[in-house]
Parts: C-alpha cells; sequence; structure tokens
C-alpha cells in the first residue's frame, strides 16, 4: 500500500469506521472456528514510530516482555524499529490482504493503541478469536466495538497513556496518576554529541539551519558536534555542518547503525520526532526543539533531558491526536531563544513532583 493511500484513509475514516468494526467483526468469528489461537496479546499500532517506542516502554514497564509476550502490527514506516528491535511484527500496510490473512481470527486479547482513526478498529477485531476481548482508547472513532479505557490527549504522557490501556488488558495493577519513568543509560556513554536533523518535512518543524546552528552552539558549548540526519535531509546535515564550522563532523548511517550511534552518545540534540524516542528508550540525554508538538506527551525521557520551547505563545501546542492545522500566528513558535527558551523535560518534573 502506497504512504500516501494510508493517509487518505484519514479523509473516509470518520463514514467507514462503524463499518469497518461490524465486517471486521465478522471475519475475526469466521476465521477462528478454522484457525489455532495465538495466546500472546496483539497490539495494533498503526502509527509513527514514536508510538511504537512509547508502546514498546510501557509493555517493558509493566513487566511484560514484548518480543515473549506481544506480538505486533505496525505500520510499514515503523517496522525498521521493530527489525531493530527484534519485535515480532506485522506491517499492515505492506502487504494488506496477507496482513488479514495472518491475523484473522487468532488472537483472543487484542489492544488497540490508535488515539483516534476508528479503520484500525476493524483490523482489531479481525484480529481478534469469536468471544474474545478487544480494547481500545475511548478517544477512537471505533472504540463503541471494544472494552473503553480513558485517554487524555493533551497532557499526559504517552508511555503512561499506553501503559494504562495494556495494563487494564492484561489485568494487572496501574496507578491511575502515575507520572512517567525517567529512563537510565542502557549503554557506556562513548562522549559523543550528536545531533540529528528531522522533522523539516512538517512546515511547524522546519527551522532554518542558523537557527539549528544557534541551538546546537548553546547546547554544545564549544565542545565537538557530529551531525547525522536520515537520507531525505542530508543535503540540510551538510550545510548546518558547514554552518557550525571546524568543531562539527558528518556522519551518515543506516538505521540500525543511527540507532546505536544515538544508544552511545553523551547526548542528543534533535527536533521532536523519532530520534527522541529512539533516545528516551536507550536513556540517551536528549535537549528537544519543540515547536507545533505536545512536549507533555512527547517529551524525552533520559534523565538529565531538556527541551527548547517558546514560551508565553496563545496557539502553542497546536498539534492533537498527531494532526496539526495550518498555522494561526505567522509559526510563532519558531522564534526560540538558544539559552532563555531551555527548560527541563516535562516528563522529568513531573516525576519529580511525584516523588516530593
Amino acid at each position: 500500500m502506497p504512504a500516501y493511500a494510508t493517509e487518505r484513509l484519514k479523509d473516509v475514516d470518520r463514514p467507514l469506521s462503524l463499518v469497518a468494526a461490524v465486517v471486521g467483526r465478522a471475519i475475526g468469528a469466521a476465521a477462528s472456528a478454522a484457525r489455532a489461537a495465538d495466546g500472546r496479546l496483539l497490539v495494533v499500532r498503526p502509527g509513527g514510530m514514536g508510538d511504537l517506542i512509547a508502546a514498546q516502554i510501557a509493555v517493558e514497564e509493566l513487566g511484560r516482555d514484548p518480543r515473549a509476550d506481544v506480538r505486533w502490527v505496525v505500520e510499514r514506516r515503523s517496522a525498521a524499529w521493530a527489525r531493530n528491535q527484534g519485535l515480532d511484527h506485522v506491517a499492515y500496510d505492506d502487504r494488506p490482504a496477507a496482513a488479514l490473512a495472518a491475523l484473522a481470527g487468532r488472537h483472543a486479547v487484542v489492544v488497540n493503541t490508535e488515539q483516534l482513526f476508528g479503520l484500525s478498529q476493524g483490523l482489531t477485531l479481525a484480529a481478534g478469536r469469536r468471544g474474545g476481548r478487544a480494547f481500545a482508547f475511548a478517544t477512537n472513532r471505533g472504540s463503541r466495538a471494544a472494552i473503553r479505557v480513558p485517554y487524555d490527549a493533551y497532557d499526559e504522557h504517552e508511555t503512561v497513556a499506553f501503559g494504562r490501556l495494556l495494563a487494564v488488558a492484561w489485568g494487572l495493577p496501574f496507578a491511575p496518576d502515575a507520572p512517567p519513568r525517567p529512563r537510565a543509560r542502557r549503554r557506556p556513554s562513548d562522549g559523543t554529541l550528536l545531533v540529528a536533523v528531522s522533522g523539516r518535512q512538517s512546515p511547524t518543524r522546519s527551522l532554518g539551519v542558523e537557527q539549528w546552528a544557534a541551538i546546537a552552539r548553546a547546547w554544545a558549548a564549544g565542545r565537538p558536534l557530529t551531525v547525522v540526519a536520515a537520507p531525505i535531509d542530508r543535503a540540510f546535515a551538510d550545510e548546518l555542518a558547514a554552518q557550525l564550522g571546524a568543531g562539527a563532523t558528518r556522519e551518515d548511517h543506516g538505521f540500525d547503525a543511527l540507532c546505536d550511534r544515538i544508544a552511545r552518545a553523551e547526548g542528543l540534540l534533535t527536533m521532536d520526532g523519532g530520534p527522541v524516542h529512539i533516545a528516551s528508550y536507550h536513556g540517551t540525554p536528549t535537549r528537544t526543539i519543540f515547536t507545533s508538538g505536545r512536549e507533555g506527551k512527547w517529551a524525552p525521557l533520559a534523565e538529565g533531558s531538556e527541551i527548547v520551547r517558546t514560551s508565553g505563545l496563545w496557539c502553542q501546542p497546536c498539534t492533537l491526536f498527531g494532526q496539526t492545522p495550518p498555522t494561526r500566528n505567522a509559526l510563532a513558535c519558531h522564534r526560540l531563544d538558544p539559552v532563555a527558551d531551555v527548560s527541563p523535560s516535562p516528563a522529568l518534573l513531573a516525576a519529580a513532583a511525584a516523588d516530593v
């Protein structure tokens, strides 16, 4: 399924969510009669890499094994992380018919972690067995066909929201007001300060090279920097390294090597997006630039992490359910002071407040 087709599903999600749920339940009931049950929890995660990583963190913090106890349904764009982590997964938009055939009627308990779009509930129910149970956030448009769990779309960190949903599905205790847990390093530091260019394909997160350079210099305080980027941003990363001068080097990596680089870095500077969540998983301290995004939901979790965010804007954050509307304030969130606008990660502040 091409990427544009996945995006177009959002346009028909509202009118077709109920239909998808009815059809999905019928498929699951019919298929389960002829198929052996898979006793693992199936987690339907049809979203970005950040959601997948947050859900994996939540599984681990509940004391379960994301490789042995869970089967994952992901989008193709998140499959690289699933492969990197050895997660048993199916990319539903890679070969949709084959994915449905592999999943239909196999799982007695299915969790849909999609926060809004109800078409995902059709696949959730199709993967379930007759008499099985499906769990979903109450904000999901198809959640009437599931056991519904509350979801805070505004401020609660996503690892906490996923933790609550998974705990209900597994019948595990979960504190209702639990803060996110700070993450300690999983790998020793190699001393590198890593700048990972990201977010430039979103207009609200597309900062200029001068802004990136100013924020990077303030963060590094004279220490050497290494600049990395995904293939789509490599030309910009070259320009940024040149702007930073002799103290900066450029590296290019495939996905697995980049994850390893982030895991071993002394610290990471990046835009709100995928590299933040990779760093959070590995416990690498991160300074994250936030513009339109919800820093409470996606704040870096590693001990020592910080955010860079313009203060005092009536319009910020404007992203909701992962959807960002056209700017109403001339991208005022881009006017970042690389020193004055730095503050501790909200996730770490929430955890510290809970310990008081």
